[in-house]
């Protein structure tokens, strides 16, 4: 028995959640799910609550809990059959990294922004050398082998992409995407951040991403955080989320 079978109430939200999805839902039903965490953004409270105030399940989710190359910290709360209920945050600051790549995902997935200013989010579409909206960049493939650390491989040659489609994501909305879109997203404003995701069950082993071809540099893909940090940080969600959530 793991942590996430040690607190009850937002364990038995998301069981109520994957046994109610409709399979001929939109994107399974995410959105509609995610709305439901939503409603029940106590249960999220009383999840890092009970998280920081047991030492060992803390250690435990910072095993698990990872910085993003693309400068927010991901931090898994749940589990049941093949979905996942995250926490994504970004530390309040100046010039921070989103997801600066355009990318897919091996899932698809609904967010709720549940703090914050919000999320600029751009989608993708392939073209060609010849569209003066497009622009060149190189393919990779983003996977994670079992028990293996994530990698980013390359071998895809050079891919002109163009924007299709802006989002400003506000604060409280919710928005889901599929796993074969690509697109990228921006934390907006200077504030802390974030967002409550759901993914599905994973559909594909790698999912694409486009470095624009001029792109140089190579940050490390993860790195871990210490208790300590992850202790203050969903300490900070935790009280920013007792503010009246907007709909």
């Amino acid at each position: 028995m793991t942590f996430l079978r040690q607190c009850p109430a937002l364990d038995v939200l998301l069981k109520e959640i994957v046994a109610a999805m409709r399979p001929d839902a939109p994107l399974g039903g995410l959105g509609d799910a995610v709305e439901r965490v939503r409603e029940r953004v106590d249960l999220v409270q009383s999840h890092l609550r009970f998280l920081r105030s047991t030492p060992e399940h803390l250690a435990e989710v910072a095993q698990r809990a990872y910085w993003h190359v693309n400068g927010f910290l991901k931090v898994r709360l749940a589990t049941e059959e093949g979905f996942c209920l995250r926490l994504h945050i970004w530390p309040p600051g100046a010039n921070r990294r989103g997801d600066a790549e355009p990318h897919g995902h091996r899932w698809d997935f609904a967010s709720w922004v549940a703090i914050g200013s919000g999320l600029a989010e751009t989608y993708f579409g392939r073209t060609d050398g010849a569209d003066p909206a497009g622009s060149a960049h190189v393919l990779y493939e983003y996977g994670r082998p079992a028990d293996r650390d994530a990698l980013l491989q390359p071998g895809g040659g050079v891919v002109w992409l163009r924007p299709e489609a802006h989002h400003q994501r506000t604060p409280g909305s919710i928005y889901d995407c599929g796993y074969q879109m690509v697109h990228t997203v921006a934390p907006c404003g200077t504030d802390l951040l974030a967002t409550v995701l759901l993914q599905g069950p994973t559909k594909t082993t790698t999912t694409p991403v486009y470095r624009p071809f001029w792109y140089q540099e190579f940050r490390v893909l993860e790195r871990s955080v210490e208790t300590d940090e992850l202790a203050a940080l969903i300490g900070a969600v935790e009280e920013a989320l007792a503010a009246p959530v907007p709909v």
